[in-house]
């Protein structure tokens, strides 16, 4: 034990009260990473005349100034297309329509008698 302390027996650990803790915590102003993420998502830029031709081919109607939210979107739904990406598509699926409900509990009480006799002798 004493060696993690470089041959220090008395000693308390760590210095809990170091003198260039902020204890005025972050400054007034200063962003939250989730702004920072929402300004970045919703700037504008263009794509180049390649990568914007061969969108065009897929979607026709696109023109060339997005968000870079929308070319992620465009990029995840080519992605679940055209290389049957199964997590690009659950992603989009879940963007468009939320999550779906995974509730499996049973109402015992709109159960037939046979049904519940049945889930019974499963069950031992």
């Amino acid at each position: 034990m004493i060696e993690n302390f470089k041959g220090k027996a008395n000693t308390n650990g760590f210095n809990k009260n170091p003198a260039n803790v902020n204890k005025n915590g972050r400054k007034i102003g200063s962003k939250n990473r989730n702004t920072i993420a929402q300004k970045l998502l919703n700037m504008r830029c263009t794509l180049s005349d390649i990568d914007l031709d061969k969108l065009k081919k897929v979607f026709p109607e696109i023109d060339n100034i997005f968000t870079v939210e929308e070319i992620m979107t465009i990029v995840q739904i080519y992605k679940a297309i055209f290389k049957a990406d199964v997590r690009a598509y659950l992603a989009i699926m879940n963007s468009a329509y939320g999550n779906p409900n995974r509730d499996t509990s049973i109402d015992v009480d709109e159960l037939d008698d046979d049904v519940l006799y049945a889930l019974y002798e499963s069950l031992y």
